[in-house]
């Protein structure tokens, strides 16, 4: 494919003709002619002339730039770092990652010469051969920590020992809620929960006690206990702590079944302050083999019960006389006292009652049915006090209306309306209006002459 360069070519150099497919250079660009004679013009050519790289610092480059053709080499530049191998080496590593500085350590890596093994709170230990290549053995002894304070503690098998007197598990158990205080719980799911305190050796006692005061030498305490061939319940006193009367109570912390004063006296039922009433106290309960000897033939109220371990009896004194467990007592009188609509009446009080007693009427504040309300007398039915603030009443209307001021009234109640006087030659049709709760209501009649005398009644939904 010839191309004709009009450019330098004389003048005389024929442009090319129609169809060709001759290319041509015309004022510094690329051309032809399409079929139709129009010149095209050929896109430009590029104008880049030279190829260069920058380097860094970091980064070497050499060649650069190439203008025709050639080669540019990029390299990692040297830092000042010696290459070596450095022993507890100090180092510096710059932003992108490059170790700009490095140096031996203090020592530089030095070989261990002896190894030794200083131990405290039950761990011992031992060390084979401790200059050359050490091995060494730790054994964990037993445990004497001054105080554990932890929310969780588990010893996976052996005893916790508390060694020294005077020593405590102390922490906040002023919580009235069971679930806060300190529990002793086993871990087997619905497994029996048991618990014990157990002598060291044989011929000593084992007993848990409680103490009135935070100083146990000094305070009144209770024990129960057990060891050798006596186990009970007992009380003393430490120091110059005050001895004080022993309660077993049942169901009330003010009324005691079973009480013991200071002076060994027993009391029976009563009040805690029955322990400092010289008057009410009585002898330690006896037990006997036939009818009550060297007892007085009269005592006080609040007399001791006397058991006949031969009989099977009780003796007990009572309305002047001792008695036993057999003996039925006379009734002297009976009365009836009556309330809520039950009368009552007693014929021979006094050797054999016969008590009668009537149901009379029922005037309850309400009533409440989970069923039906149902008359089953003819001619009785439903009444309802009227008057001031009642649920039921009757109105005058004037004009063909009335407000009816009552507080009964409710937002959801439900108002009947009847006409129980016309007040127009036919009778009017009947609304309520208006109400404000617990205030009034108003009636309207479709008869704005109305004057009919109207009865109305309020009912609540249930």
């Amino acid at each position: 494919m010839p191309i004709q360069n009009k450019d330098t070519l004389a003048a005389s150099v024929p442009t090319p003709p129609l169809g060709s497919t001759t290319l041509f250079t015309d004022a510094g660009l690329l051309r032809t002619k399409d079929d139709t004679g129009t010149v095209i013009t050929l896109a430009a050519g590029g104008t880049v002339t030279s190829v260069g790289l920058t380097g860094t610092a970091d980064i070497a480059v050499s060649g650069s730039p190439v203008t025709t053709s050639g080669a540019m080499a990029v390299s990692l530049s040297n830092t000042t770092v010696v290459a070596g191998v450095y022993s507890a080496a100090n180092i510096t590593v710059d932003a992108k990652g490059r170790i700009t500085s490095a140096a031996n350590g203090v020592g530089g890596g030095g070989s261990v010469t002896s190894v030794s093994v200083t131990t405290a709170n039950g761990i011992s230990g031992t060390v084979a051969t401790p200059t050359t290549t050490p091995a060494i053995t730790l054994t964990l002894g037993a445990i004497t920590p001054t105080s554990v304070a932890a929310t969780s503690f588990i010893s996976a098998s052996g005893d916790l020992t508390i060694n020294g007197l005077g020593r405590r598990i102390s922490g906040n158990f002023t919580d009235a809620l069971v679930a806060n205080r300190l529990l002793f719980q086993t871990s087997v799911v619905n497994g029996v929960t048991r618990g014990g305190i157990i002598p060291n050796g044989t011929g000593s006692t084992a007993s848990f006690n409680a103490y009135d005061t935070s100083d146990p030498d000094n305070s009144s305490w209770i024990s129960m206990f057990s060891g050798g061939v006596i186990s009970g319940i007992q009380s003393g006193k430490n120091g110059v702590g005050i001895l004080h009367p022993f309660f077993i109570l049942v169901g009330s912390p003010t009324i005691t079944s079973m009480q013991f004063d200071i002076l060994g006296n027993s009391i029976f039922g009563g009040t805690a302050a029955l322990a400092t009433n010289a008057t009410d106290r009585f002898p330690y309960l006896p037990t006997m083999a036939g009818t009550p000897i060297g007892i007085p033939a009269t005592v006080a109220d609040k007399s001791p019960v006397v058991v006949d371990t031969t009989n099977n009896k009780l003796y007990f004194y009572s309305t002047g006389a001792w008695r036993d467990s057999t003996t039925g007592g006379t009734v002297t009188t009976v009365s009836v006292t009556t309330a809520n609509g039950v009368s009552g009446s007693v014929a021979t009080a006094s050797t054999t009652p016969a008590i009668t007693l009537t149901l009379g009427a029922i005037t309850p504040t309400s009533v409440s049915s989970t069923g039906d309300v149902s008359v089953e007398t003819a001619g009785n039915g439903l009444k309802i006090k009227e008057g001031s603030n009642a649920k039921m009443g009757t109105a005058t209307l004037v004009l063909g209306t009335l407000v009816v001021s009552t507080t009964a009234v409710t937002a959801n109640s439900r108002i009947f309306l009847t006409a129980q006087s016309l007040g127009t030659s036919v009778p009017a049709a009947l609304a309520v209006s208006a109400r404000t709760a617990a205030t009034s209501f108003t009636i309207l009649s479709s008869d704005l002459t109305d004057t009919s005398v109207v009865a109305w009644m309020i009912v609540e939904p249930a």
